[in-house]
């Protein structure tokens, strides 16, 4: 008998020192790795779907495949609604319909500068309407000044009304389209303050042009004053004061400001510069 100072070989695997080895690769490995198995298990499960197609006999039918209806639009349909929600404007809203309908687009600056020159374009028709558009002068046989009378817009009859009106109305009506919406009023306000404009410009100058008017109204404000006119006078001139061109700048901004309204928007691309670093890199 040995003695037990010897250790068996057992005993010996038993106490034997074990060593464990980490190995750690970097992310690109784990990645090239991860790739790698799913090549693997694609190919796997495409050779045992070829088994499955090979164990099935030739004439039994395929079983149906179970679809999940979807909700709303996927592929190209989406894409395109995608697409056209970045649009403004409909594409079947075109021709003289579509530039009579309403705008259904946020406002932009170019809005708001369209309210702002309508607004700024009623106030000076409703103001300058009360000064005096003509002068009257009449004058000595040397070519003195003996008496002048300034005849107001709105003494020189009817068309100054109209003028006033449609102003008003044409800034009312764009009010209440930014309050209420397309929804009941259809036409586009940019239409009504470009027509408004367009109106209010001739009928200026008919108002102008009418002298039988203007000498008849200085005379009726004459009369309310009792002033008469003088012995010595042996006629009369005729200026037109700074208040008519005025109004007439008016018309424009009315017009103007409708055009802005109805004017097409589009975004341009601005390319974008480069960073400093890749200037550098370059």
């Amino acid at each position: 008998m040995r003695p037990r100072i010897e250790k068996s070989a057992k005993e010996k695997a038993k106490s034997a020192k074990k060593f464990t080895i980490t190995i750690t690769f970097s992310e690109k490995t784990y990645e090239r790795l991860a790739r790698a198995r799913a090549r693997l298990k694609r190919g796997e499960g495409k050779k045992a779907k070829e088994a499955a197609v090979e164990a099935v006999p030739a004439g039994t039918p395929a079983a149906p495949r179970k679809r999940r209806k979807r909700r709303g639009p996927y592929g190209r349909p989406l894409l395109r609604a995608v697409e056209n929600s970045g649009k403004h404007e409909p594409e079947a809203r075109k021709g003289l319909i579509g530039v009579l309908l309403h705008r259904r687009r946020a406002w932009d600056r170019g809005d708001y500068f369209s309210a702002v020159a309508a607004t700024c374009g009623t106030a000076m028709i409703l103001a300058f309407s009360f000064l005096a558009w003509v002068k009257l002068s009449w004058v000595s046989q040397g070519g003195s000044s003996l008496l002048t009378v300034g005849v107001k817009g709105t003494e020189l009859g009817a068309p100054v009304y109209v003028i006033m009106a449609l102003a008003a109305l044409a800034w009312s009506y764009m009010v209440a389209t930014a309050l209420l919406g397309g929804e009941r009023l259809k036409m586009d306000f940019g239409v009504v303050l470009l027509l408004a404009g367009l109106v209010i410009i001739p009928l200026i100058f008919v108002a102008l042009s009418d002298n039988k008017e203007v000498y008849d109204a200085a005379m009726r404000i004459l009369g309310r004053k009792g002033t008469f006119i003088p012995i010595e006078a042996t006629g009369y001139e005729r200026n037109t004061s700074w208040p008519a061109y005025l109004m007439v700048l008016s018309g424009l901004a009315l017009s103007f400001s409708g055009l802005t309204r109805l004017s097409e928007r589009r975004t341009v691309a601005v390319p974008r510069e480069k960073p400093e670093r890749d200037r550098g890199a370059s």
